[in-house]
C-alpha cells in the first residue's frame, strides 16, 4: 500500500554491433554519455509529437512567431525572435515547446545502465525522465546546468547530468545558451562545465548519442576538444549514427573517433544481448546494505540504486521502530509526530480515521479489484499527515500487508512506486 501526501549490413551479427572496446566501457560503468538533439525521436512532447531537433526546433520558431528568415540555423533564428520579441518571449516558447517530455523504451536504456557522467546540450528534462520512469535504474541522477547547481555526487549511486548549454526546468535550471551572443555572455558560468569534460575526456571512453557530424553543437565541441588535445589525438570514443558516410567514418576513425552505423534503437537492443553491466555493481555499494529494512534486503541485493531510491522519497512503516520512545512534548509543540507517538495514541483522533480505514482495510485485504484512491483534504495545520501517519500505522498493525508512506517534499515518482508494487507480488493494493 502507497500512502501519499501530495541502415546495417546484413552480414552483421550480433556481436559484431559493439566494438570490444566500448563494450568493456559499458560494463566497467564507467563509460561517459554524451547526448544531443537527435535523440529528439525517442522522445514525445505532451501532444504525442517527437521533439524536434536544433533544425526542427529553428523551424519552430521561425514559424511561431512570423519571421519569414527561412533559416534552420537555431542560433541565428533564435538571435531575431531576441531582436524582433524578447530573450523572454523567446525562453517562454522553449519551455513551453520542451515541457513534459516523455521518452520512448529505446531512451529509457540510459537508466538501466551504469555512467562515469552524463553530458548533454539539450535544454529539456528528458534524461532526468528516463530515471523517473524506471523502476530498475542504476543510479539516481543529478543534474547540473550552472556552477551554483553543483553539489557532492555519491558515485556509488548517483550519475551527473551535466547540461553544457542550461536547462529550462528544475532547480538546476540557469540561463540557456542559444545564441551566438550566449556563448560568450554566459563563458564563466560554463566553465566549470568544460573542465570536467576535458578531465573526463582525458581518462574515460565516451559515447555519443543523437549527433551527427554535420550538427552545429557537435561541430563546436569537438573542435574546442581537439584543440585542448593538441598536437594528440582525443582518446577513443564512439557514436552511434546510423547515417554517416564512408568518408567521414574514415575520417573520425582517423581521430579516435569510432562510428557505429546503427540506429539507437537497434544498438540498445544489441547492447541488452551482449553487456553484462551488472559486473559494475559488485561490492559498490555494501555499506548502505545495513541501512536497509530486513524486508528489502533481498531486493536491494538485486537492485540496490532502485531501493535506495525508494526509500529516499517513502519510508517503508512496516520497519519502524513503533516502540520507541514517544516525542509527545516536540509533538504539541509543532514538530512532527514520530511513529512511536503514533502507535501510543498520542495524538488527537481524526472523525474520519474509522471511515478511512474500514474502507481501505476491506480493499487491502479483499480478492483484488480495480485500484481505488481516497482523498482527504484539509487545510495546513488540520492533521492531515497525522491522520495518514495514524491510518498508516494501523494497517501495519492489522497485518494487512506493506505499507509506504510518501515523504514530504520528496518527487512522487511513477518509477518508485511501481518498483515498490514489484516487491510484494499479490500483496500490492
Amino acid at each position: 500500500m502507497l500512502i501519499s501526501r501530495s541502415s546495417v549490413r546484413s552480414e552483421e551479427t550480433v556481436s559484431s554491433k559493439i566494438p570490444l572496446g566500448l563494450r568493456t566501457a559499458l560494463e566497467s560503468g564507467e563509460c561517459v554519455l554524451f547526448v544531443g538533439a537527435g535523440i529528439g525521436s525517442h522522445l514525445c512532447d505532451t501532444n504525442g509529437h517527437p521533439i524536434p531537433d536544433a533544425r526542427g526546433l529553428a523551424k519552430d520558431l521561425d514559424d511561431h512567431f512570423k519571421l519569414g528568415s527561412g533559416s534552420v540555423e537555431l542560433a541565428k533564428v533564435s538571435r531575431l525572435v531576441e531582436i524582433r520579441k524578447s530573450r523572454a518571449d523567446l525562453i517562454a516558447y522553449l519551455s513551453k515547446r520542451l515541457a513534459t517530455v516523455q521518452p520512448d523504451q529505446t531512451l529509457r536504456w540510459i537508466a538501466n545502465q551504469r555512467w562515469g557522467a552524463i553530458f548533454t546540450t539539450n535544454y529539456d528534462d528528458g534524461i532526468e525522465r528516463c530515471y523517473e520512469l524506471s523502476s530498475s535504474l542504476r543510479q539516481a541522477p543529478v543534474p547540473i546546468s550552472v556552477t551554483t547547481s553543483f553539489r557532492t555526487v555519491d558515485h556509488r549511486i548517483e550519475v551527473p547530468v551535466y547540461h553544457l548549454h542550461g536547462k529550462l526546468s528544475g532547480d538546476a535550471g540557469g540561463p540557456i545558451v542559444i545564441t551566438a551572443e550566449d556563448y560568450t555572455k554566459f563563458a564563466e558560468k560554463r566553465k566549470m562545465l568544460f573542465e570536467l569534460l576535458k578531465q573526463h575526456f582525458a581518462t574515460s571512453s565516451f559515447l555519443y548519442v543523437g549527433y551527427s557530424n554535420q550538427d552545429p553543437n557537435w561541430n563546436l565541441l569537438y573542435e574546442e576538444l581537439r584543440r585542448e588535445f593538441a598536437p594528440g589525438s582525443l582518446p577513443r570514443s564512439f557514436r552511434v549514427d546510423p547515417y554517416t558516410t564512408d568518408i567521414d567514418c574514415e575520417i573520425l576513425a582517423s581521430e579516435g573517433l569510432e562510428t557505429i552505423r546503427i540506429p539507437l534503437a537497434e544498438f540498445v537492443d544489441a547492447a541488452g544481448e551482449e553487456i553484462d553491466s551488472a559486473r559494475a555493481d559488485v561490492d559498490r555499494i555494501s555499506k548502505i546494505r545495513t541501512t536497509v529494512p530486513p524486508k528489502l534486503v533481498e531486493a536491494y541485493d538485486r537492485n540496490p540504486t532502485a531501493v535506495i531510491r525508494l526509500m529516499a522519497s517513502w519510508t517503508f512503516v512496516n520497519s519502524e521502530a513503533f516502540d520507541a520512545p514517544s516525542n509527545l512534548q516536540a509533538f504539541l509543540r509543532g514538530d512532527r509526530p514520530t511513529w512511536s507517538t503514533i502507535s501510543k495514541g498520542d495524538y488527537f483522533a481524526r472523525d474520519l480515521e474509522n471511515q478511512i480505514f474500514d474502507q481501505l482495510l476491506d480493499y487491502a485485504t479483499g480478492g483484488g479489484g480495480k485500484p481505488i484512491a481516497a482523498l482527504v483534504l484539509g487545510s495546513a495545520g488540520y492533521g492531515t499527515s497525522t491522520l495518514l501517519m495514524a491510518l498508516a500505522v494501523k494497517y501495519v498493525s492489522e497485518g494487512a500487508g506493506p505499507v509506504f508512506y510518501h515523504r514530504s517534499e520528496a518527487p512522487l515518482l511513477e518509477g518508485d512506486m511501481e518498483f515498490a508494487c514489484s516487491l510484494f507480488p499479490g500483496q500490492a493494493r
